[in-house]
């Protein structure tokens, strides 16, 4: 696992650690369903970061759009909202 990951990991430890609604039984079955979510989800926001960092390097319009349409097509399939 790279450092990224486990950054990512250890941050939604942390989370699902203190903000897990309900028992506060740490590492139940409610508690990994509550890590695992909130895993992805930092997985997919950073991915959107990247894609996000990389929007300046295209100075076209129909570059733009076409980042602007991978970001919501990363958006819409992982559930995140647009």
């Amino acid at each position: 696992m790279n450092k990224r990951i486990r950054k990512l990991a250890e941050q939604a430890q942390q989370y699902a650690s203190y903000n897990r609604p309900g028992s506060f039984v740490k590492y139940d079955s409610e508690w990994f369903a509550f890590y695992n979510k909130k895993f992805a989800e930092l997985i997919v926001q950073r991915t959107l970061a990247i894609v996000e960092a990389h929007t300046e390097i295209f100075q076209s319009d129909q570059a733009q759009a076409m980042v602007e349409h991978i970001k919501h097509s990363v958006k819409t399939d992982f559930g995140l909202g647009v």
